[in-house]
């Protein structure tokens, strides 16, 4: 299991796995987008950032507006108690970004006491606010009550025997009387070096269809897997990439995506014979430009139901649902545009048959999960969910909804009683929840979004015809990959070393890569967040860098890190060999 470090910011205490900030007592809920810009800001503590650096690092490079950054560090500042005028923790850089001023601490273990006042004080308190003398009497009570914890063991072992009777009592009921979901277990099904998404699970659980790519590749094939032996094969489509499967109710054939470099699209279908792909027609064209919808199949198997837009309209426009044909003939529009966001963009068809669970963007990283009714064609809101899903699933017998929470674990909603329960505790996120008629779901774990480090085989050429002006060529690798984040690579003098930051592990750390190719760990850095400024001696055999304001060299072959003595007065910025 990847666990995510702690960190203090003066006072508070920030932890990203449960996105809450710890203040004064009192647990605060963060909603994921301001907790990843939060983190950006500590991964870049003591150094400004950009906008731009904001929108690469956790937007992923998407289009952004200037609001929504504004209210996301708005919240924080809230959250955080801080004050734009005089900032403690966030501070604006007119035309620059922000910077993060406060002191940043990693924390590795709290004591019994902080974890008491954490997990049951501020716990009981989360997202409330109150005023400081109420807050106080709280703490003071539970205080008290954890002094004298030993007075409470007699009552504590009759409630652990009470306890012990109910769930006796619980487990003596019919299985249908319990919780859809009982002790869940994951089970990984493809291992890949390269990335898979949009999974999709056959009715009889014996094929996986997903799309993948190879680690610095741009365009997704479509993979059809057998579950028993892991046996692969790929579509043979003459357009450059596929994906968004769907298996027909019988499994005889699946539904696609299929697009092209020019920015044609078409949704087509295919024959599985014997877990093989057969021959190919297309159903219908989508709207060009257009590289992600969704797709499902009636029930009847003579038609499907999918995500496209206008193509009255030149430009991108907001997303509907359709339904057509197996011939491409009698379409219809389900759902009308939304004003405000990109519109219904994932559908998901429950197992009876009777319903749509509509995925709408309402707001810019906030969805709106809803129900359309086959039926009746009626609309009902179910729930919103604070960031943008790529899917949902249903339990087998249609009467939950199944969706990747904001801390990346799945829950289920149970459409009849309108309540949620989790059923996944794990660090990693898990994203695209899918199921098929039987309730059996398939997701992809970890995240979307990873850096690589590159390397050009000649990095500058000059000739006459840049008139001795140096320009790097296009003769490049891939150097330093994993399946997350690998950035800020130094290559030594000599050409024979590179040190770089990989989160591999779960955890941000400094990685020596040797000119045999083997990547090793540092371990003498630990607070690798705020290491800046890493270069190679002129000889190849010592790092030199700072940690916040604390400059340090560290020998290669005897792994010895020293700190070089600097008034604490003095702020730090730079550092490099003389």
């Amino acid at each position: 299991m990847i666990t995510q470090p702690r960190y203090r910011l003066a006072d508070r205490l920030i932890d990203p796995s449960q996105c809450t900030i710890l203040k004064d007592g009192i647990l605060l809920k963060v909603e994921l987008r301001a907790m990843q810009v939060l983190l950006c800001l500590i991964k870049h503590a003591d150094e400004p950032v950009s906008r731009e650096m904001l929108l690469e690092e956790v937007w992923s490079g998407g289009e952004v507006s200037d609001n929504a950054i504004n209210r996301i560090i708005g919240l924080l500042r809230n959250q955080l108690g801080d004050n734009a005028k005089s900032p403690s923790f966030i501070k604006t850089l007119p035309k620059v970004g922000y910077v993060l001023i406060s002191e940043v601490t990693l924390v590795k273990a709290i004591s019994r006491k902080e974890k008491f006042t954490e997990e049951v004080v501020a716990g009981s308190l989360i997202g409330v606010r109150e005023g400081a003398d109420a807050n106080s009497l709280k703490k003071n009570v539970f205080s008290f009550l954890y002094t004298h914890s030993g007075k409470f063991v007699l009552l504590l072992s009759g409630l652990i025997v009470v306890s012990t009777w109910l769930a006796f009592k619980y487990l003596s009921l019919p299985q249908q009387t319990r919780s859809i979901f009982h002790d869940v277990k994951l089970k990984r099904l493809t291992y890949f070096d390269g990335q898979e998404f949009n999974p999709d699970l056959s009715d009889d659980g014996k094929l996986l269809a997903f799309s993948q790519r190879e680690y610095g590749e741009k365009y997704w094939r479509l993979g059809l897997m057998r579950i028993d032996n892991g046996e692969v094969n790929y579509l043979n489509d003459p357009f450059d990439s596929q994906g968004y499967s769907s298996f027909s109710p019988d499994g005889s054939q699946l539904a696609y995506l299929s697009f092209n470099k020019s920015g044609e699209c078409q949704i087509n279908r295919v024959d599985i014979i014997d877990g093989m792909f057969g021959n190919r027609e297309k159903i219908i064209d989508c709207k060009n430009q257009m590289q992600s919808t969704s797709i499902e199949w009636k029930i009847n198997g003579n038609g499907i139901f999918y995500i496209d837009e206008s193509h009255q309209l030149d430009y991108l426009s907001q997303k509907m649902v359709f339904s057509v044909s197996l011939s491409g003939l009698n379409k219809k529009q389900l759902s009308l545009p939304y004003p405000i966001g990109r519109g219904d963009y994932s559908i998901s068809l429950s197992p009876n048959g009777n319903d749509l669970a509509v995925i709408r963007n309402v707001r810019w990283y906030q969805s709106q999960i809803m129900l359309l009714s086959l039926n009746t064609g009626s609309w009902i809101d179910l729930f919103k969910v604070d960031s943008l899903l790529h899917s949902v699933g249903w339990s087998g017998d249609s009467g939950s909804i199944i969706y990747k929470t904001n801390d990346g674990n799945l829950a289920s909603y149970n459409i009849d009683k309108s309540s949620h329960e989790q059923f996944t505790n794990i660090m990693q996120p898990i994203m695209s929840p899918v199921s098929n008629s039987s309730g059996d779901v398939v997701a992809v774990l970890g995240t979307f979004v990873k850096t690589e480090i590159l390397r050009f085989k000649t990095p500058f050429d000059a000739d006459e015809s840049t008139n001795g002006v140096f320009a790097v060529t296009k003769d490049k690798s891939v150097f330093i990959s994993s399946n997350s984040s690998n950035i800020r690579g130094v290559i030594s003098p000599d050409g024979k070393k590179m040190v770089f930051e990989s989160d591999r592990t779960g955890m941000a750390k400094l990685w020596f890569k040797s000119e045999s190719g083997s990547e090793v760990q540092l371990d003498a850095f630990e607070d690798i967040q705020f290491i800046r400024d890493i270069s190679f001696s002129f000889d190849s055999e010592f790092l030199l860098g700072r940690q916040g304001n604390k400059p340090f060299t560290y020998n290669i072959q005897t792994q010895v890190l020293e700190y070089i003595d600097v008034d604490e007065n003095v702020e730090v910025y730079n550092v490099s060999w003389g």
